[in-house]
């Protein structure tokens, strides 16, 4: 596809595998509304891109780079300085949780890129020593500092200023559907009169899987029809397979695989279960509030998810019984999804056309509200 001129030239650079969920969903999520004749977007990936990502970048005009971040981070560097020096961008935007951002942030510097973003999107990271020994190399790198809330902003930027540019979506694309509901339950053999608990997410140690098995453990007990769907992928999703095994759970719990339907198997879930070990801010909670489900999540996840009177965050560390006794009670509530109110100002806070706004300003050099 032949690419018209545009006013900006930036390239994004993705430190994690371009997979459907989370950050690449909140990356894709940008491009698909930036303005395409004002900004030209190409795109470094770590290792892998869904076929279904990639397709749609490059079918408007955009350069896709696959590159070995983790394993060979030498090669990745210097292939960062060729790719870099060779298209001149005029803004290197990294997204990531944690300093290792250094590395791309300062190939864009030695190359002589004015602006080099760096994007948080959590509140810690899983390689805290490498983080602490390129803290300097990344502050002395970054010319500007975004965050996904205000979590995600102190654990990286803490001491600096930082603008907020949330995880936003589509909110017309999720909605309550009887019809998927119905068709999806149908598919995975729920009867309507079951409790269909469930999650999306990696399979990893954040999400934190164990603890939602040990839960639907525990609630089975009850005698009453709950079941379990797991929506994705993920290195421990074998781990969790072996563990709903040995708790005799393999007829009960459904592992459903990588979906783009995520509006239309939330509607066909009856509660949501996020106990996550931590969170930047955690988009799948927004997705679900708009669907209308009925939300337990952990306080690890940042309390700005909060857009309907239809979520409660508990502790860890709270006894078991504590987080199968708010299931107990969300259920008991029967809440008409159809009617949830989605608060007016996560509505405004949570607007792709009001967040890619924000970060066209950004990318024009007009100052956003710093925190």
């Amino acid at each position: 596809m032949r690419v018209e001129k545009t006013e900006l030239s930036v390239l994004v650079i993705n430190t994690v595998e371009f997979k459907k969920g989370g950050m690449s969903t909140v990356i894709m999520n940008y491009f698909e509304n930036i303005d395409k004749s004002r900004i030209h977007m190409d795109f470094v990936v770590n290792r892998r891109i869904e076929e279904e990502y990639k397709n749609e970048l490059e079918a408007n005009g955009s350069k896709v780079y696959l590159l070995e971040r983790n394993a060979e981070p030498v090669k990745y560097f210097f292939r960062l300085l060729a790719i870099i020096s060779k298209k001149k961008y005029d803004i290197v935007h990294v997204h990531g949780n944690s300093c290792t951002m250094a590395i791309e942030l300062i190939a864009a510097m030695f190359c002589g890129c004015k602006r080099r973003i760096a994007h948080s999107h959590n509140s810690t990271c899983g390689h805290k020593t490498i983080h602490r020994l390129l803290k300097h190399l990344f502050e002395i790198s970054c010319t500007d500092c975004l965050a996904c809330s205000i979590e995600a902003g102190e654990w990286l930027f803490r001491g600096k200023e930082y603008t907020i540019v949330e995880n936003a979506l589509n909110l017309e694309l999720y909605r309550f559907d009887i019809e998927r509901r119905k068709d999806i339950r149908k598919r995975i053999q729920v009867e309507e009169t079951d409790i269909l608990l469930g999650h999306v997410g990696h399979f990893n140690e954040q999400k934190n899987h164990r603890f939602i098995v040990d839960i639907f453990n525990k609630l089975h007990t009850d005698g009453l029809p709950y079941k379990l769907i797991l929506v994705g992928e993920g290195d421990e999703k074998e781990e969790t397979e072996r563990y709903v095994r040995q708790k005799n759970l393999e007829n009960l719990v459904f592992f459903y695989g990588i979906t783009r339907d995520i509006a239309g198997v939330m509607s066909a879930m009856d509660i949501f279960l996020f106990p996550s070990k931590w969170e930047g801010l955690g988009i799948v909670m927004l997705e679900a509030q708009l669907t209308g489900l009925p939300c337990i999540a952990s306080k690890a996840v940042p309390e700005a998810t909060r857009i309907s009177d239809n979520c409660e965050y508990l502790e860890l560390s709270a006894p078991l019984e504590i987080w199968c006794d708010a299931v107990r009670k969300m259920h008991n509530r029967k809440v008409n999804r159809l009617e949830v109110e989605i608060s007016r100002e996560g509505k405004k806070r949570f607007d792709i056309k009001e967040q890619v706004g924000k970060l066209e300003g950004i990318y024009f050099g007009k100052p956003g509200i710093e925190v």
